[in-house]
């Protein structure tokens, strides 16, 4: 299955990206633990987005890609900050937040960033 769904840039976003997540995700035979990092991953991607985004103008795009054994989501942004990534190097993640880069990190089984991107992949 895929998803694709355009999310306003306001403080809302997060809440909006997680129920779509959760509509998807309801009908699969995830694990719930699975179910949750994804919920969690998402609230960090979309969150980056919108702190990069200062004018709070356009969308965050959302992408859902599921399948019987893997999730992958990916939040675009047009908003031409840095690459998240180089978050990650400034003073072990703290620098700008950046914490939550480090939990997609940590948490997914794959992910990638570029300055318009963040992607992630769980396991099913």
């Amino acid at each position: 299955m895929r998803v694709s769904v355009e999310i306003p840039v306001e403080p809302e976003a997060t809440s909006l990206a997680r129920d779509v997540v959760a509509r998807v995700m309801v009908d699969s035979t995830a694990p719930q633990e699975r179910v949750e990092d994804a919920l969690l991953l998402t609230t960090e991607v979309v969150s980056h987005a919108v702190r990069s985004n200062p004018d709070s103008e356009g969308s965050i795009g959302l992408l859902l890609e599921v399948s019987s054994d893997r999730l992958r989501i990916e939040v675009t942004d047009q908003s031409g900050g840095p690459n998240p990534r180089s978050l990650l190097t400034r003073s072990g993640g703290e620098a700008d937040g950046g914490w939550g880069l480090i939990f997609v990190a940590e948490l997914s089984d794959r992910w990638g960033a570029e300055p318009d991107s963040i992607w992630f992949e769980l396991a099913l």
